[in-house]
């Protein structure tokens, strides 16, 4: 630079601004690099460098991307790509086409999206640069990830990483593998995600792309919290929040709050949890109204070029109008300057022929005659000529009308557009209030439900305690009190203990399946169904009810372990409480068809009344006097089974028995 500065050579310069610019870019410090980028943009001004114009372009688009601003990051990288088509660069062309697919991709435009990341794709084939190509592949491995096309996104991951492993880019490694572990993490299979996950976060420390850096962090925390490695998700979430402040990501930060968000809560710390999703609503929502801002000021733009644009329209009528007037103008005056050529063209005549007559009266008579009969047909073109005259005057009145009769209507207009105009400013001022009662009613529910279900959690907790106090008196009993009367009163204080306890599980299963942080798993039904008799095992004994079980799926099926236990247990328990009083029997079948898992629970007992057959599934509702719950039973399995996105059958006839059928989606 020193010796750019010397010699007074701007390109030079140029050279020096545009790489310490994307050095400081790297290191994460976007405002250094912005400045460096625009004085480097000042001296493109005044020499015709075109393709480092729109190189420049392209990097303040890339650091418009990292600070999420993604509309400005658009509007450089199109003007980048401008300019390089009109170079033919093709090289460059594609990877704009890329930078530009990825910021569609953000923005979940998967048409956009999957269209120039195509573009990207070919272009970068048919210049044959592998690490253009990886690049690609990696784009379309995200959008297709994205849109949950797991095998789709695996195989352009797998290219990805395969040429980046050839060439020995580890950028071009490190993107893809990172991409993998995303696509085993939202699978459930969260083992091979870990180690993919630490693969990406090792060779992004070699790499030391701070902003990316930042986002492998994140990922790795919150990864590690669902499979319950909560030490190793603090240290690197910590990691990523020191990144995202020191570098100003506003996303990654929002994202690191919901995380420790998510880590305070498995860590029973519920006053951190609370303040941290504080935190992330705060930030979510001072994103949102950035991007309201721009979009405002859009739309503030669109509505002054549609002004100037209807201004331009009226003026393009007035001189519409005044070439009208022109026009009728310069008829008139030739109209007149016929009329006077005419005019003397018959005087003249008219003294040829005096003259004529004058000379020759004498000897031709007969011209005489001629001259009278030419005279005639003057006089008859005369009267046309008049006849004209005034048909002209009346089509100049008929048009003086119609001036006037526009120059009406446009003051209508004006009168219409100043009215419009108005009724939009009280329009945008209606939306703006609307839209902060919206947000404020929205964080109120936020912190409603928050509360309520920390309400619920902590209540069901504090009712067990004494709950399971009661049960151990009842179990001390039985070994030291002797007096029947008074064993068979702790019976009964058991029995209601027990149903107490079975209610507030219930009452907690209606929190569980409207959290939002549940974690999904593989399923072993063998599991969950032994788990369960053993809960009721007593109650099977004294009943002596015969129990089969048949579990055979083919493949594995990921769920929410804690949904599902609510769904089987009801369902067995209802089994159980209703069964045959003289020969019971009782059986659980779990199989797979294509792409659906169904769960049969089948009994032989009382049976359901077909005039109930519509209220079984009610809050509260008991369609028979033997039932001794609260009516939340069946309730709470529908709920659930929705929850899952599927749906519940039965088939039942009184003292005959009962089968519930619930058929369930494999999750793509």
């Amino acid at each position: 630079y020193k010796v750019a500065v010397e010699f007074e050579d701007p390109e030079l310069q140029m050279f020096y601004f545009i790489n310490r610019g994307e050095l400081f870019f790297l290191q994460g410090d976007y405002k250094g690099a912005i400045q460096l980028y625009t004085k480097g943009l000042e001296l493109l001004g005044t020499h015709s460098f075109k393709r480092y114009h729109a190189l420049t372009l392209e990097r303040i688009g890339e650091v418009h991307e990292a600070q999420g601003n993604y509309q400005g990051a658009l509007e450089h990288f199109f003007s980048a790509l401008k300019m390089q088509e009109e170079l033919n660069d093709r090289q460059e062309i594609a990877q704009l086409d890329g930078a530009i697919g990825w910021i569609y991709a953000h923005q979940r435009n998967d048409s956009l999206a999957i269209h120039y990341a195509t573009r990207s794709l070919s272009l970068m084939e048919a210049v044959k640069y592998k690490e253009g190509i990886a690049f690609a592949n990696n784009l379309m491995g995200y959008i297709f990830l994205k849109r949950k096309d797991y095998r789709k996104s695996l195989d352009y991951l797998t290219v990805a990483l395969k040429i980046g492993q050839q060439i020995g880019v580890r950028r071009a490694i490190v993107n893809p593998i990172y991409n993998i572990a995303r696509v085993y993490e939202e699978q459930g299979m969260f083992a091979i995600a870990l180690d993919y996950q630490y693969q990406a976060v090792k060779l992004g420390e070699e790499v030391n792309n701070r902003p990316d850096l930042a986002i492998d962090y994140n990922s790795l925390g919150a990864l590690l919290i669902k499979v319950k490695d909560l030490a190793g998700a603090k240290k690197y979430l910590n990691r990523a929040y020191k990144l995202a402040q020191e570098l100003s990501l506003p996303l990654q930060l929002r994202d690191n709050f919901r995380n420790q968000a998510m880590l305070a809560r498995s860590e029973l710390n519920y006053q951190a949890a609370a303040e941290y999703y504080e935190q992330f609503i705060a930030l979510n929502d001072s994103i949102y109204d950035d991007e309201v801002t721009k979009r405002i000021l859009q739309l503030n733009a669109l509505y002054e070029l549609d002004n100037k644009e209807q201004a331009i329209q009226l003026l393009n009528q007035e001189n519409l109008l005044k070439q009208s007037q022109l026009q009728m103008q310069q008829s008139k005056l030739e109209f007149r300057t016929g009329v006077l050529v005419f005019t003397v063209a018959g005087i003249l005549l008219l003294l040829v022929v005096v003259y004529v007559l004058y000379t020759y009266y004498r000897e031709k008579k007969g011209a005489n005659k001629e001259l009278s009969r030419l005279n005639n047909e003057l006089f008859d073109k005369n009267e046309e000529i008049q006849v004209q005259s005034e048909e002209l005057m009346e089509s100049n009145l008929a048009l003086s009308n119609l001036n006037r009769e526009i120059t009406e209507k446009n003051e209508e207009i004006q009168t219409q557009s100043e009215e419009l105009i108005e009724a939009n400013r009280i329009i945008s001022s209606s939306n703006e209030r609307l839209e902060e009662m919206v947000k404020e009613r929205t964080l109120q529910m936020k912190q409603a439900l928050l509360e309520l279900d920390t309400f619920f959690y902590r209540s069901s907790h504090d009712f067990r305690r004494p709950l399971t106090t009661f049960l151990g008196l009842t179990e001390v009993a039985k070994v030291m009190v002797k007096d029947a009367t008074a064993l068979e009163l702790f019976a009964k204080v058991k029995e209601t203990a027990v149903n107490l306890d079975r209610m507030l599980g219930k009452l907690q299963s209606v929190s569980h399946i409207g959290s939002d942080d549940l974690v999904s798993m593989q399923i072993s039904f063998e599991f969950e169904i032994d788990v369960i008799f053993n809960i009721y095992s007593d109650e099977i004994a004294s009943r002596k009810i015969r129990f089969e079980r048949h579990v055979n799926t083919s493949q594995p099926f990921i769920s929410y372990p804690v949904i599902i236990k609510v769904i089987l247990e009801s369902l067995i328990e209802n089994a159980i409480h209703f069964s045959d009083p003289t020969n019971p029997w009782m059986t659980v079948t779990v199989v797979n068809r294509k792409d659906q898992l169904i769960i049969t629970v089948e009994d032989n007992g009382e049976g359901i009344d077909p005039q109930y057959s519509s209220r079984i599934f009610d809050m509260y509702f008991r369609a028979s006097e033997r039932s001794k719950g609260n009516g939340l039973g069946l309730y709470i399995v529908k709920k659930a089974v929705e929850r899952l996105k599927g749906k519940i059958d039965f088939k039942s006839k009184p003292h005959h028995g009962t089968m519930f059928t619930v058929t369930l989606p494999y999750q793509s």
